[in-house]
């Protein structure tokens, strides 16, 4: 397995927040505090953590949502780890897609154990715990309900509603029969069938997500936490008061999001004047308060006093949106760092000023690394093309215009008949207007029809060369549809078995091993070679 590495703006496929982050930009450093790196890591050490959970309570918590599911040594002492005041936390957090969602989800995990790793050895006298914070609260089905294996795209279509970690799998197992169907033996490494069977035989979601998970990284030592807990929300009970009471984080969020697009970036979550959801069975619906000071939750009215009743006694039955789930789990596990895509490190820029009225803790934020994996049939046809890398990311049709000129016994380039006609017409039009001043228009329109003729027939003669490359051109067709599906990068659209049925658990040590959480940079796996 070869490696390579390119820039995030070599690629072109992500936002200038990204680039200029990642390049360590002013202009985005004061929205982050702190660049990635373990410079930054270090000078968070050095500042007591502010957490709103007592860590004994904190590992008991975190290994009873384990009941049920075997865990590994390298788990269980992580967990206990936790108790420790000189242990932290790498975090990485994701919706609970199904059977493992796009490859980018196993990435950002593997993220978490290799920075974790990276850290233990720059800070031996600390402990790294990797942490996956399950999302499990989230209720937008569409976006977590498919997976695209081997070219085909798997929906599961259900109509529970409400937060998905809470969906039991019952409905689900006609679509686990179809994708047993379409591994077949071949395709099952290392036991990928049962652990998927297993796993989906579970009563609900976030078991089946977490079980899934902790077979694949589990070995590892990656510790799995759901914020869907009743222990987890009573000690943000003095948060979620005062965002239903003082209602104080979105005048603060929208001053961070107006100098984030003045800085020419794009802010990308929306606060609310409460940030908060109410859980109920099959629901997950706003808290708004109403002009009479009221408080309602879709057909639900609460008084003030009913709604202070329900966070002091259910406060599982309160759950946070995109503006203050980071707060959450910041306040909840000691992390230094958060491992998250362009899209999750925007909105987290949002936030610093939340962080600071809720005296949490702001951590690191680290892009995660973005992977794309060559298999060996690509990597032949690239060699046949003579294709490198760096061709991948230009754009399709001009790569494919520049390759069908190159390899073209004859040159459509017509610019420096162009000239000849440019300088003939220039003459032409001085006579002309020598003999009469108003010909002088005509003749420059004469002479752009001449020219509009050229453009247009070197047009065609491009055409045909394509057309005498055709084979070749619709080999990079193919290539482009299987490394970039939909126009987006392979990370973002194929599911994790596409490339766990090629190696097996070695693929996740590949990942471990390969990902560049520190040097911030794209990585491109090439199968076949040493």
């Amino acid at each position: 397995m070869k490696l390579s590495a390119l820039p995030f703006s070599d690629t072109g496929y992500f936002s200038k927040l990204v680039t200029d982050y990642t390049s360590r930009s002013k202009a985005v450093a004061a929205f982050s505090r702190r660049f990635a790196g373990t410079d930054a890591i270090a000078e968070l050490l050095e500042q007591p953590y502010r957490l709103k959970i007592d860590r004994s309570l904190l590992s008991e918590t975190i290994l009873h949502q384990y009941d049920g599911i075997d865990i590994s040594e390298q788990v269980l002492a992580n967990t206990e780890l936790l108790r420790k005041e000189n242990a932290f936390c790498v975090v990485t957090a994701h919706q609970l897609n199904l059977f493992g969602g796009p490859l980018y989800f196993v990435i950002k995990i593997a993220n978490t154990i290799s920075l974790s790793r990276k850290l233990q050895e720059q800070f031996p006298d600390k402990h790294f715990v990797p942490v996956y914070w399950m999302g499990s609260e989230d209720h937008d089905f569409e976006e977590v309900n498919h997976i695209r294996l081997f070219g085909k795209t798997l929906t599961w279509d259900d109509k529970q509603g409400g937060a998905f970690g809470r969906y039991t799998t019952k409905s689900l197992q006609p679509l686990v029969e179809q994708l047993k169907e379409m591994l077949g033996v071949d395709a099952d490494r290392d036991g990928l069938m049962n652990i998927i069977e297993t796993a989906y035989s579970l009563p609900n979601i976030e078991q089946a997500a977490r079980y899934l998970v902790n077979a694949l990284f589990g070995v590892h030592g990656l510790v799995i936490v759901n914020g869907d807990d009743p222990v987890l929300k009573a000690a943000m009970k003095p948060v979620f008061a005062e965002e239903l009471f003082g209602q104080a984080s979105e005048p603060l969020v929208q001053e961070q999001s107006l100098k984030l697009e003045t800085a020419g970036y794009h802010a990308q979550a929306s606060p609310r004047p409460i940030n908060l959801f109410y859980l109920s069975q099959g629901k997950r619906e706003r808290i708004e308060r109403l002009e009479d000071g009221s408080f309602v939750a879709g057909e639900l009215r609460f008084s003030v006093e009913e709604l202070k009743s329900v966070l002091e006694q259910r406060p599982e039955a309160i759950s946070p949106n995109v503006i203050l789930r980071p707060v959450f789990q910041q306040s909840v596990l000691p992390a230094v760092a958060f491992i998250g895509g362009g899209g999750e490190l925007a909105y987290w820029m949002q936030l610093p000023t939340v962080f600071d009225l809720h005296g949490a803790s702001f951590p690191v934020l680290v892009p995660r690394t973005s992977l794309m994996y060559l298999p060996k049939a690509h990597l032949k046809r690239m060699e046949k093309l003579g294709l490198d890398l760096t061709d991948l990311f230009k754009d399709k049709e001009l790569l494919k215009k520049a390759y069908a000129l190159k390899h073209s016994k004859e040159d459509p380039d017509l610019s420096g008949y162009k000239q000849q006609l440019e300088h003939i017409f220039q003459e032409v039009r001085t006579k002309a207007e020598a003999i009469d001043a108003t010909l002088g228009p005509a003749s420059g329109a004469e002479a752009q029809k001449a020219m509009n003729a050229l453009d247009q027939l070197q047009g065609r003669m491009i055409r045909a060369i394509k057309q005498q490359q055709e084979t070749s051109l619709r080999q990079i067709d193919h290539l482009y549809e299987q490394l970039f599906p939909d126009g987006v990068l392979q990370e973002r659209k194929d599911n994790f078995m596409n490339f766990y049925a090629r190696q097996g658990q070695l693929f996740i040590d590949l990942l471990i091993e390969s990902l560049m959480p520190i040097e911030q940079q794209f990585v491109v796996l090439q199968e076949g070679e040493d």
